[in-house]
């Protein structure tokens, strides 16, 4: 994470570093006989990962309570007490005319509940040059979630993963598909066997290259998934060239110099990149597919729209912006048709639903999709001021109303001294 402060908060006694359970079967010594992490171990790695964080180059800022919700005083970690200036952190943190006091009023904290803030308002922000199509997603759900998510950078950030997560997971897929994609060798393949082989040592690479040594056993079971995953692939894509298909690029990017939107309020351009272009030779023939590694298969039209039959809602629109910018592409001295097919190249969980589902829809579907994007591009440069309609759980509305309303109160700070210099 590059941001210039860092807040750290609760690092109070039995929050940060907090002692571990003991386990009768499973005593402490025991583990560390047996070569497993225990209260020393845990410490080490928090006081190191503490310390980390206190030597970056950035501003840290610590703050706790003295009392918790209840009213029990609370003692700071004793990770912050280490040291020779430890007596002097506490002295400190104990004098009660060093703190920030706060007081809830008489009728109670019932009034400061996150339901009663009511859901934030998005405010007026500078929009970015340039924006992902995937994030176009994000404006289509609500628009303070695009400024949340896009314009302001939130992200979850956390450790606690004890395997690969969904996202991972799909990375190390679309690693292995990239290498293979990009070597010309391998990717005019015709034969099953030897196109899961060399699946195979792309993934073994990926494991020794990008997996730590030993890994979970539960990353372990992951990667033999992947491996499952990666067969079926190569059972369709072995089908794919005998019917005249042949994977030419892998990994294209869009160039949002040239891949533009033009609005009445302006003009913004869009990144993307393209997992895979597939060309037919004899029948001169494009489509463009995108990876998706989920455990459930969705085709194109259950993936980007939502409605009944008759009115159909973009959720998303990631292909036909694909083929939108399609002339925008050269490969190999050839410009994309503008009637390329988009789709999908699935890679479910059940590998018997591995397949290519290329979206079925009409020029007046992908007009539709051009019109809906304009409308979503024009939204981006004026900015909006409506309220956030997602995120149904009341922290996470109160978090999101404090990050969007902070960010335009430093950006008026901001744009203050500028004008004072």
């Amino acid at each position: 994470d590059s941001a210039g402060l860092l807040l750290l908060t609760g690092a109070t006694e039995g929050r940060l570093s907090p002692a571990p359970t003991g386990n009768p079967l499973l005593p402490h010594g025991l583990r560390e006989e047996l070569g497993m992490s225990g209260p020393r171990q845990i410490s080490a790695r928090d006081t190191h990962l503490l310390h980390t964080l206190l030597d970056g180059r950035r501003e840290v800022v610590i703050a706790m309570c003295s009392r918790d919700g209840e009213g029990n005083p609370l003692l700071p970690s004793r990770l912050l007490l280490q040291g020779s200036d430890g007596i002097d952190h506490l002295a400190r943190f104990l004098d009660k005319y060093k703190r920030d006091r706060f007081y809830l009023p008489e009728t109670g904290s019932e009034s400061f509940s996150p339901e009663s803030l009511g859901p934030p308002r998005g405010v007026v922000l500078a929009p970015p040059d340039t924006i992902a199509i995937t994030a176009l997603s994000d404006w289509l759900e609500d628009p303070v979630l695009f400024q949340m998510n896009q314009v302001l950078g939130n992200r979850d950030c956390h450790d606690r993963d004890h395997q690969l997560n969904r996202l991972d997971f799909g990375t190390m897929i679309h690693w292995v598909l990239e290498r293979f994609g990009k070597n010309p060798d391998l990717r005019d393949l015709t034969d099953e066997e030897q196109i899961r082989e060399s699946l195979h040592l792309l993934l073994d690479r990926y494991r020794n290259d990008k997996i730590a040594d030993p890994a979970r056993s539960a990353v372990l079971v992951q990667l033999e998934q992947a491996r499952v995953r990666l067969d079926a692939w190569a059972h369709v894509q072995a089908q794919q060239r005998a019917l005249g298909w042949q994977l030419v690029a892998a990994e294209v990017s869009l160039d949002a110099d040239l891949c533009r939107i033009q609005t009445s309020s302006g003009e913004m351009g869009l990144s993307g990149r393209i997992d895979r272009i597939d060309y037919h030779p004899e029948q001169q023939r494009w489509r463009l597919l995108d990876y998706k590694t989920g455990d459930n298969a969705r085709d194109p039209e259950k993936d980007h729209r939502r409605g009944p039959l008759n009115n159909k809602t973009w959720i998303k629109l990631q292909l036909p912006l694909y083929r939108l910018f399609a002339p925008q592409l050269e490969i190999d001295g050839i410009t994309l048709s503008a009637d390329a097919e988009v789709g999908f190249f699935l890679l479910p969980a059940s590998t018997d639903h591995t397949r290519i589902e290329i979206a079925n829809w009409s020029e007046e579907d992908f007009e539709q999709a051009r019109i809906h994007t304009q409308a979503a591009i024009e939204g981006i440069l004026t900015g909006t001021d409506e309220l956030l309609t997602v995120l149904k759980s009341p922290w996470r509305r109160a978090l999101a109303g404090v990050v969007v309303e902070s960010a335009a109160r430093l950006d008026g700070i901001t744009d203050s001294e500028e004008e004072t210099e």
